[in-house]
């Protein structure tokens, strides 16, 4: 299968204005509920495309966001303190995550899709930050995602069907090595740098349906479950946490579990909008509130992140 790139210039030509109008202050008034009346205004906001499926950070305060639709996506690259649109081109249309390979890219962008024969077929291509396609790594399915790097190291979801693998792409070479089996629809992987140890966090799979958060030490495969449910796991430089999502219908939660023993240490309201989280280049959380229609980068302050009692 070949995968195709479709231009997102004129789709996404209101951006730059949609960045301008929609700044933080004002996204946070009733005055600006097209702005998304959903996400909070208690901390920093940043307006971005809509129909954002993931982001990374990148130096500089700023992160680059793959958005689009089923049709064509993009990245767009946005500076978090004053929200200004730096750059943004067209990527492959099957993209489903982004990360950077360093700090000044290139960037790392999973694709994955299955073909009118009914395979499932994936790769890793890596991009510069002006939008060249330099090359791509084929994955044995379809890539459903992809980790941040670390130690030279970023780890591939490879799924078909409901078999999920983590599948480590080794940088700059690009040589894929053996996957690791995960949870059968196990979901949202990343990697997190622990002391010098590397960790492999994801939503796992339970019995009742449940989405367990799945701490799996790289180099031992020792394995922690936790009890608690929770959706895009990640964890923030210098603190022993693991952060998740918590999505009901109409409100959203940050889930703040401890490391190793994963129990719940605290609850963070957050936007029934947001779509993943992601660590900024000073190491604060944020997430990436997204709907079909507009998203925006919701940065947490350290008040915001104060441990707060788990609900009974």
């Amino acid at each position: 299968m070949t995968f195709s790139v479709v231009s997102v210039r004129s789709r996404w030509a209101p951006l730059r204005a949609l960045a301008l109008a929609c700044v933080p202050l004002l996204c946070a008034t009733a005055a600006m509920s097209g702005c998304a009346s959903s996400f909070r205004p208690s901390n920093h906001l940043v307006a971005g495309p809509r129909g954002a499926i993931a982001a990374v950070a990148l130096p500089g305060h700023r992160v680059a966001i793959l958005a689009g639709s089923p049709m064509s996506k993009g990245i767009f690259i946005v500076d978090l303190t004053t929200g200004a649109l730096h750059r943004s081109f067209s990527v492959t249309k099957e993209a489903t995550g982004i990360a950077a390979e360093g700090g000044d890219g290139p960037l790392l962008i999973s694709v994955g899709a299955v073909n009118n024969r009914g395979r499932a077929v994936g790769a890793v291509e890596r991009w510069t930050m002006d939008g060249q396609k330099l090359r791509v790594a084929p994955m044995p399915a379809e890539a459903l995602g992809i980790s941040r790097v670390v130690q030279g190291v970023a780890y591939v979801l490879v799924g078909h069907g409901a078999a999920r693998t983590a599948v480590p792409l080794y940088l700059p070479s690009m040589h894929v090595g053996p996957a690791l089996p995960l949870d059968a629809n196990a979901k949202s992987i990343q990697q997190c740098l622990i002391g010098s140890t590397p960790y492999l966090l994801y939503s796992g799979s339970a019995p009742n349906g449940g989405t367990p958060i799945v701490v799996r030490q790289v180099e031992t495969g020792m394995v922690v479950r936790s009890s608690v449910s929770g959706e895009s796991p990640t964890c923030l430089q210098g603190r022993q946490q693991v952060f998740a999502l918590q999505r009901t219908f109409a409100a959203g939660s940050i889930v703040v579990l401890g490391i190793p023993t994963l129990l719940q240490q605290g609850l963070v309201p957050a936007s029934s909008d947001v779509t993943t989280l992601i660590e900024t280049d000073d190491h604060r959380l944020a997430a990436l509130n997204s709907t079909s229609r507009l998203s925006n980068i919701e940065v947490f302050s350290d008040s915001a992140l104060a441990m707060k009692a788990p609900q009974k």
